[in-house]
């Protein structure tokens, strides 16, 4: 019988023992990926500087929006002012007596249309009831027959020529 004696195995430093799988040279994916990655980054970078001055532009154009509508409101305030001034009755007043050569009334006539006669007459829906219904005025004579008589009357006495004379 014979033993063999074994030795133990010879490692030579010039060789090397696979450490597992075999390495993937990942150098050009790098280089592929880090430039598209920059570019990426520079347009999100601009699409937010121009949303900001964008944003900044629009708020800008907002501030000079306000700015005009508080001026429009003013305008339209001193104009309801100047309407109310020319719409009371001390300034219509001037206006007819110094541009229009108005003069003041010295009396006042008041008409009063005459009161409706009422007389009972029966109609076909009363059921034989009794209802009051205006009659027709008989005129009287040398007075108007109606009101336009009357307002043409009161119009033609106020219109007509008066002579200016002084007043004592």
């Amino acid at each position: 019988m014979a033993v063999q004696l074994s030795s133990p195995p010879v490692i030579s430093p010039y060789r090397r023992e696979p450490a597992g799988p075999p390495r993937v040279n990942n150098s050009g994916l790098v280089a592929t990926w880090l430039p598209l990655a920059g570019v990426m980054l520079g347009i999100a970078s601009l699409f937010y500087l121009v949303q900001t001055s964008d944003l900044a532009s629009t708020g800008y154009n907002i501030q000079g929006l306000q700015g005009e509508e508080s001026n429009w409101r003013m305008k339209n305030e001193q104009l309801a002012l100047e309407v109310a001034r020319a719409k009371s009755l001390a300034v219509v007043e001037t206006e007819a007596t110094k541009r229009l050569g108005m003069v003041r009334a010295k009396e006042s006539v008041y008409l009063q249309p005459p009161a409706p006669v009422l007389a009972l007459r029966a109609s076909p829906a009363s059921r034989g009831e009794s209802r009051p219904v205006p009659e027709m005025e008989k005129p009287v004579p040398g007075e108007p027959k109606g009101a336009v008589e009357s307002v043409q009357r009161l119009l033609s006495s106020a219109l007509a020529p008066r002579h200016q004379g002084t007043d004592d």
